[in-house]
């Protein structure tokens, strides 16, 4: 049996047409060598008839009898996946070149590095602008394999790991089992390995438009005392030394801190004091922090009315950067039309 060279795994719920642009932009793609794996987390829009559409016999087609959560349903896709590369895509996302997948296929082909990053652009809420919202990548990236966990974890963190959409990955014998629940990297033993085995490379070149969805109010709540992201502290905890990690705490809690008006707002008073409890178990000198005690007496003192009028004007407020190649993907976006 023929094993492509890539497996793009498209976990999806109730998301029909969204999907149904994602799956078109791959199947445009002018490197063939692929197949497309959806896994429908129990979905009410008829997604498999949809696909059918296509008439493609790249797509691999499998519907949960129940919903098993968004982990889960991706655990099965990258169970199934076939290819030497695994790549991860959210399906409310799209490839926007047509050659992205060739370019990938070019760079692994002159050095098979263990994890690639495709970079990638945002959507508004609206969906009416883009914009770079990270705006750290400009030049291209790479990491030898061997080099000690803290460089790893460096160079995972500079990749933002923690974005699902144009994570790819060199596969492996039950590559899956190594995925873990947490809301926040569930993949990292998987990408920690392949870096070190292999070395890992960021292409600087934007590949995706991706969908800026807030976090659930479920993100905020505590499940027994902890955040349900701190699986993922744990696991970098073991890799690396503890200076190392007590500063790799305090920056990834910071923007956790930025976001307490947003616990607020969606969760209890009561969850909104653990939370904040919580990153100061978690990172004691935040105790003594302004950036905490600013977010903190914000979310405390602003009604709830008040904290939604402020996330609007600040959803508003994001402009399109302007990137080197922000026209052609406007005109890439404007040629992309689902066929109907």
């Amino acid at each position: 049996m023929h094993k492509p060279f890539f497996s793009i795994v498209i976990p999806t719920f109730n998301r029909k047409d969204d999907l149904e642009r994602a799956v078109h932009c791959i199947l445009q793609q002018n490197y063939k060598d692929f197949e497309i794996i959806v896994t429908d987390n129990n979905s009410k829009d008829n997604i498999e008839a949809m696909l059918d559409d296509f008439r493609s016999n790249k797509i691999t087609y499998s519907k949960n009898r129940k919903n098993l959560g968004w982990i889960s349903n991706f655990k099965k896709g990258m169970k199934i996946a076939k290819g030497k590369y695994v790549m991860l895509h959210g399906d409310d996302d799209f490839l926007i070149y047509q050659d992205c997948l060739s370019v990938m296929h070019k760079l692994l082909k002159k050095r098979a590095y263990g994890f690639i990053r495709l970079n990638f652009l945002k959507f508004s809420y609206d969906k009416k602008r883009i914009f770079d919202y990270y705006k750290k990548i400009f030049r291209d990236l790479k990491i030898n394999p061997k080099q000690k966990s803290e460089k790893i974890v460096d160079f995972l963190t500079k990749a933002e790991l923690n974005f699902i959409t144009g994570v790819v990955y060199k596969n492996y014998k039950n590559a899956y089992k190594d995925v873990f629940y947490s809301e926040l990297g569930p993949w990292f033993r998987i990408l920690h390995k392949c870096v070190y085995k292999y070395g890992g490379y960021l292409l600087s070149k934007h590949s995706f438009i991706t969908a800026w969805s807030r976090p659930s109010g479920s993100f905020y709540i505590l499940k027994n005392g902890k955040f349900k992201f701190e699986k993922y502290y744990e696991e970098i905890s073991k890799v690396v030394n503890k200076e190392y990690y007590q500063d790799f705490l305090k920056t990834e809690l910071k923007p956790i801190i930025i976001v307490m008006p947003a616990a607020k707002l969606h969760t209890s008073f009561k969850n909104f004091l653990s939370y904040s409890r919580r990153i100061i178990y978690l990172s004691p000198g935040y105790k003594y922090s302004f950036i905490f005690w600013l977010y903190f007496f914000l979310a405390l003192l602003f009604p709830k009315f008040m904290l939604r009028i402020i996330r609007a004007h600040k959803e508003g407020g994001h402009i399109s950067y302007k990137i080197p190649e922000y026209n052609k993907i406007l005109q890439n976006i404007q040629r992309i039309t689902l066929k109907s």
